[in-house]
């Protein structure tokens, strides 16, 4: 019996300390992102399509949407920006792992985008909870969090740092029905 009590310690602080390190290195990529987009230089933007942006954002979080019972719907088709795809593939990944996050079971995450004279939008569109009112005026600061799990309070922060180095910016709705639309805006590619 003791060897069991013991084994059974052992299995639950390996699985705290895997955790741990797991969000350690989320936090790792999240300021390494942080500390690119801080010193990006606009001049360098170039020219990037946003299809395989996109796909391999949606590559990251398919796993994690497919154990919550959820899928993410993407039309084909790309819009070119200026950008830096490593950068705005963590905004896509930032925006989809809380879309799948807040999302019930046996919905879909949408990405909708919208191109025009003003620019290109991405919409992604969620059908959880949505923002409470008491977080919207803090929403986009750092180290707030509104998920009841905690977080780090960081990615839509970064979100919004990264999307206005790109001389964009990044805004949210209330999803008709229920949920939260987060849409990605970028300026006309001259």
């Amino acid at each position: 019996p003791e060897n069991s009590r013991e084994s059974t310690a052992w299995g639950e602080s390996r699985g705290r300390i895997h955790d741990l390190a797991s969000r350690i290195g989320q936090i790792c990529e999240v300021l390494l992102a942080y500390s690119r987009s801080a010193a990006l230089d606009p001049s360098r933007l170039k020219p990037v399509d946003l299809e395989p942006i996109v796909a391999a954002a949606i590559d990251r979080v398919e796993s994690r949407a497919k154990e919550r019972g959820l899928t993410i719907e993407s039309p084909p088709g790309g819009a070119v920006v200026k950008g830096d795809a490593d950068l705005l593939e963590e905004v896509f990944v930032n925006l989809l792992v809380n879309a799948v996050e807040h999302g019930p079971e046996g919905s879909s995450v949408t990405i909708v985008p919208s191109i025009g004279p003003s620019g290109c939008r991405i919409a992604i569109v969620d059908r959880g909870p949505g923002v409470a009112d008491v977080d919207l005026p803090k929403l986009f600061e750092r180290f707030h969090s509104g998920k009841p799990s905690g977080g780090n309070g960081v990615g839509l922060a970064l979100s919004r740092l990264i999307m206005r180095s790109h001389g964009g910016d990044i805004e949210y709705a209330p999803t008709p029905g229920g949920g939260a639309t987060f849409t990605l805006r970028f300026p006309p590619v001259s």
